[in-house]
């Protein structure tokens, strides 16, 4: 049983290897998201100011502002980085669940062995 105890602390060492990694990731994709907001927020922003100096109806400003190429582009790339977010905080969660496994693994682990 000893060397089931020992694979199971491996991999309790490399889960937390691999969240230490994820939290990193994590942060960046949350830089990233940020960064992606404020880019379609200017991008809109330009895009309505120069609708309404081309004298564009204002009920027709935002659809119009917001189904151009480049405001479009950068709304997608926006939902893109906010996507990915979301999936690096799943994943988290799912690494978490596994650490926690593992370390329950190893409670009843000893469990048994200080019963025996």
């Amino acid at each position: 049983m000893a060397v089931e105890l020992i694979e199971v602390s491996k991999a309790i060492w490399n889960t937390s290897q691999q969240l230490d990694t994820d939290m990193k990731t994590l942060l960046d994709r949350a830089k990233d998201s940020a960064v992606k907001e404020k880019t379609y927020r200017i991008a809109l922003a330009k895009k309505i100011i120069t609708l309404r100096t081309e004298k564009v109806p204002a009920t027709l400003i935002p659809d119009i502002a917001r189904g151009s190429d480049g405001v479009s582009e950068s709304k997608f790339q926006r939902d893109l980085s906010r996507e990915m977010y979301k999936s690096t905080k799943e994943l988290l969660k799912s690494r978490e669940a596994q650490l926690s496994s593992l370390q329950t693994l190893i409670k009843f682990q000893k469990d048994i062995e200080g019963g025996e």
